[in-house]
């Protein structure tokens, strides 16, 4: 097949290395049938009659149909005429709201953690005599008890649930019945969010001056993150009445392997 005379046809006909047709080109079908681009003698490419286009399949059966993975790029814009583009920010997957870049969580009811997560271990032993809560109907103070735990953790989005998770060795020195307390505190409110508590005695948690036993407390809780802000978690302990000891029982055990901790993490919605 000959070449068309050179710029006999450049403003009618598409050929091979461009045109130069003056105005928006328009390459397609006037009649019922779908438009497909080939290479190798294959068709990689399908637009159906409806619009649908298909990569590596000849029905597509959505706007866009990729048979195949999809690779996609980080943009750091993010604006109205963006909204709902999806982006790779190089650690997980985002998608655009309008103003902003934020997570996106997986379907199926999976949760998934992001980014977001801060760990804290307390290994000092420390005995506290004076650390106590009262045993009554009222909400857990920042003046009572004593701090053994903190961890701040930054939320990626204001809908994600953030999980608080505290687990503390303690020990009695001193033979004595009571209850031991865990409050959560969040930022530098003065009254705590959850709360958990255990009831223990001398006789399980230690009373001689190197006690074989010790207890542990745990405490478990969720709240929405609200904003973006950070979000500062302090865990405070205390008993009843009497001294307590933490991580040891009549000083340190295990080379300060006993140790304390608290774990906030980010879950997305």
């Amino acid at each position: 097949m000959a070449d068309l005379p050179a710029g006999a046809y450049d403003s009618t006909y598409f050929k091979n290395g461009g045109n130069a047709f003056g105005g928006a080109a328009v390459l397609g079908t006037t009649d019922a049938n779908s438009l497909a681009l080939a290479t190798a003698g294959a068709v990689r490419v399908t637009v159906d009659t409806t619009g649908k286009v298909g990569v590596g399949t000849v029905t597509p059966q959505a706007a866009l149909d990729v048979n195949g993975s999809v690779k996609v790029g980080n943009d750091s814009v993010c604006n109205a005429a963006k909204q709902g583009a999806i982006r790779w920010s190089g650690t997980a997957f985002q998608g655009c709201d309008g103003s902003a870049w934020n997570p996106l969580a997986s379907g199926g009811g999976t949760r998934t953690i992001a980014p977001g997560y801060a760990f804290q271990l307390n290994k000092t032993d420390s005995v506290f005599s004076t650390a106590n809560y009262p045993w009554t109907d009222s909400v857990p103070s920042n003046t009572g008890g004593t701090e053994v735990l903190t961890a701040t953790i930054t939320p990626t989005s204001a809908t994600s649930l953030i999980e608080v998770s505290a687990l503390v060795h303690f020990s009695e020195p001193v033979a004595n019945t009571t209850s031991f307390l865990l409050a959560a505190f969040q930022n530098s409110t003065t009254s705590a969010f959850a709360s958990a508590a255990s009831n223990v005695s001398g006789a399980t948690c230690g009373t001689a001056a190197d006690s074989m036993f010790m207890c542990q407390a745990n405490l478990s809780t969720v709240f929405t993150a609200g904003s973006t802000n950070p979000i500062v978690i302090h865990i405070r302990a205390g008993t009843l009445t009497g001294p307590w000891e933490l991580n040891g029982a009549g000083g340190r055990k295990f080379g300060g392997t006993l140790a304390s901790s608290l774990i906030v993490r980010e879950v997305l919605q």
